[in-house]
């Protein structure tokens, strides 16, 4: 990420999975980043052809932890099925969208984004261009 916004490293507060998977940990780092750390602007980031949402797309059985994963990105996959082009990367806009929306009903994060203290949008970055699409 500070790579693709120009900052430095540290710069930037990041939270990483395979994947754009909200469980309580990365909703707990986003409440700390918002309220202790006094962010401005949460960017939930997808990316172009996402391993992890290949997986969910294409194989249903994976060992260990990583099964989790795919259960929950798995209806992302559902809802990009029934759309036209690319399911993987279709999957990763929906599944962008989903954790968008499921920050802006915490209700910590609700009422920060409620005060205007605190922005959420959802992106795509395009690895072959390089651009970044914010999502509507």
């Amino acid at each position: 990420p500070e790579i693709i916004f120009d900052q430095g490293l540290g710069d930037l507060f990041a939270i990483r999975t395979a994947g754009i998977v909200l469980d309580d940990a990365g909703m707990a780092s986003v409440e700390y980043a918002a309220i202790k750390l006094k962010t401005r602007l949460v960017v939930v980031l997808g990316h172009e052809n996402c391993g992890a949402m290949r997986a969910a797309a294409h194989i249903s059985k994976y060992p260990g932890h990583i099964s989790y994963l795919i259960k929950i990105l798995t209806p992302a996959v559902k809802k990009a099925k029934k759309l036209p082009g690319d399911l993987v990367n279709n999957a990763v806009k929906i599944d962008v969208q989903m954790v968008v929306e499921k920050l802006k009903i915490n209700p910590l994060i609700k009422k920060l984004v409620q005060k205007k203290q605190l922005k959420i949008v959802g992106a795509y970055y395009n690895l072959e261009s390089g651009v970044v699409e914010i999502l509507k």
